[in-house]
């Protein structure tokens, strides 16, 4: 049994999510090209010229904490194996997560703190400001097997401050349990 990653983006109030609002959808317009970066969209997928997909801003930010989030990396005490072997330390430990009962208030606390921790050690271009996460059933009806991550973070942008306009952000991550 595995987790199935997907996540949406939404703009984020100013005060965060802690306030319970609802989320305006978010406009990658908003941000200029070269503010955060370009380079391959996660999941790899092909372009109209038949390359790799390629992309800049939001997009490529939100992409990136998915793969962070989707890899496997090893623990400090060496019992859990990085699924990189050229880089094992990379990733986060969510994936350890599967086999545990996902309605389970520690298996919630635990899958915040490993995606904080390494959304900060891994994605320089955000600040963490919120992590909840909460259980869910993917089907109506259903057994409750979905973990729903919803992270806010605000971008630092590598362009001056005035000339870039970055609102914060509200990703959502759910983690689904799927046959291997």
């Amino acid at each position: 049994m595995t987790f199935v990653l997907s996540y949406s983006l939404e703009a984020s109030d100013e005060e965060g999510d802690s306030t319970g609002l609802p989320l305006r959808p978010y406009a990658p317009e908003l941000v200029a090209r070269n503010a955060l970066g370009f380079g391959l969209l996660l999941p790899f997928q092909r372009d109209g010229r038949g390359d790799f997909a390629a992309g800049s801003g939001v997009r490529l930010v939100a992409d990136s904490i998915a793969q962070i989030l989707g890899v496997r990396c090893s623990n400090e005490a060496g019992t859990v194996q990085g699924e990189l072997p050229w880089r094992p330390e990379f990733g986060s430990l969510v994936d350890l997560l599967r086999h545990r009962p996902v309605d389970d208030l520690t298996t919630r606390e635990l899958a915040r703190v490993y995606t904080a921790a390494a959304i900060q050690r891994w994605e320089p271009r955000v600040r963490l400001s919120s992590t909840l996460v909460t259980s869910k059933a993917s089907q109506p009806g259903g057994n409750v097997d979905t973990l729903c991550v919803r992270i806010s973070y605000s971008l630092l942008s590598r362009a001056p401050v005035s000339s870039v306009d970055l609102p914060p952000i509200a990703q959502v991550i759910l983690l689904t349990r799927g046959a291997t």
